[in-house]
């Protein structure tokens, strides 16, 4: 008996396994009841829509830059699966970003009342005066996965094949959302775990590379693309496959970028380009009249040693120590070369202690030659302060 259970547990494994790949369903059959009031008798088109659930479709990227860094080419696909128990033989195919199971609001800011506490009293199965143990909050929209149209089977339109393929998809604005309207017709068979990669379009956004060394936390020299959307297409956040010329550099996620916003992809270490930092020196001393304050005083340089054989532009990061206590004054000085007039770096990280020059890198700047960029920092504090550790 062990043994006749034994095997029949295995029978109905596979068999269960069988229907998760057909969807849940051999066949799936529906009725609609549509009642027309017409002027006369006469031939009417009718164009049925309806929704169905298991069915879904996520954006993918191949993010390639040209090895003499002229420009880059974004692949925008989309992945789909669908496990509605209907198979999608030769189909139109429409993305949309919508989500219909979501709501369409978000939930309230509720208002919070704050009163004269009375007495405490403890009651079983709730917080202190009766408040429930975990309070309530505003609702928020569910997570959940693009939706999906799908349209009917009709005759293939004869055109050349290869031009198909390689169409792009057409962007139809309904409201907030935009829909792609896929070129060509796709298969997708009723299983979750077959998906079908098809093309929406291949953008040429415009780009700037970027050198960006931190050698205060990583040696390598990082390649940076600073990129325009200059299509009509939104991005929509997904996984991205970043190349350097015919090379895989790795995965990195794409942001949600709307057309003609910017956004930043990083190409991985350039590894003819070097960073080195040194702490030149670290003088404790007196500062302040009659020598009533401590002061410490660090001397730094970084290097950067550029071997591609051209000019390079390079975002060079560090950080000077910075303070929370009035008490406690730290400023840079003697900086080599000026730090960054970027508006949005003056306003944000440079007000944290975030050090970050500009710099043109000239092709000969190799070997002994090599640039170097200089500065101060200087704490200064009362004797009779206990500062936390200041780091290097």
């Amino acid at each position: 008996l062990a043994e006749r259970s034994e095997a029949a547990e295995r029978e109905v494994a596979a068999l269960e396994e069988t229907i998760a790949r057909r969807g849940e369903a051999d066949r799936v059959e529906r009725a609609a009841v549509v009642r027309l009031a017409v002027p006369r008798a006469c031939p009417v088109d009718l164009d049925l829509t309806y929704l169905v659930d298991a069915a879904a479709w996520r954006p993918a990227y191949a993010i390639r830059a040209a090895g003499d860094r002229s420009g880059t080419v974004i692949e925008y696909d989309a992945v789909i699966a669908q496990s509605t128990g209907e198979p999608w033989d030769d189909v139109r195919v429409s993305l949309s970003p919508a989500e219909p199971g979501a709501a369409a609001r978000p939930g309230e800011v509720e208002p919070v009342w704050v009163d004269e506490a009375p007495p405490a009293v403890g009651y079983a199965g709730g917080g202190v005066n009766g408040a429930p143990s975990d309070p309530g909050r505003p609702g928020r929209r569910r997570g959940g996965t693009a939706g999906l149209v799908g349209g009917g089977m009709s005759k293939a339109k004869a055109a050349d094949r290869i031009s198909e393929l390689a169409a792009d998809a057409g962007v139809v604005e309904a409201g907030i959302a935009a829909t792609f309207e896929l070129p060509r017709r796709t298969s997708v068979p009723s299983d979750s775990a077959r998906s079908q990669r098809t093309r929406i379009a291949s953008i040429e956004p415009t780009v700037r590379f970027v050198h960006v060394a931190q050698p205060l936390v990583d040696e390598g020299v990082y390649l940076r693309g600073d990129m325009a959307n200059a299509s009509t297409y939104q991005l929509l956040p997904g996984t991205a496959q970043v190349y350097m010329g015919g090379d895989l550099i790795g995965d990195t996620r794409m942001p949600s970028v709307a057309p003609k916003s910017e956004f930043k992809v990083f190409f991985g270490p350039d590894r003819a380009v070097r960073a080195r930092r040194e702490v030149l020196s670290k003088v404790l001393g007196t500062a302040g009249l009659f020598g009533g304050s401590s002061a410490v005083t660090w001397k730094h340089r970084v290097t950067l040693d550029n071997g591609t054989g051209r000019e390079l532009d390079v975002e060079l990061l560090d950080r000077r120590p910075s303070s929370r206590d009035a008490k406690i004054e730290v400023k840079v000085a003697d900086l080599s070369a000026p730090l960054s007039k970027d508006a949005a770096y003056v306003d944000g990280p440079q007000k944290s202690g975030i050090l970050r020059w500009d710099l043109k890198v000239p092709a000969a700047a190799r070997g002994d030659a090599a640039m170097p960029v200089t500065w101060s920092v200087q704490a200064t504090y009362p004797k009779d302060v206990q500062v936390t550790p200041l780091p290097d």
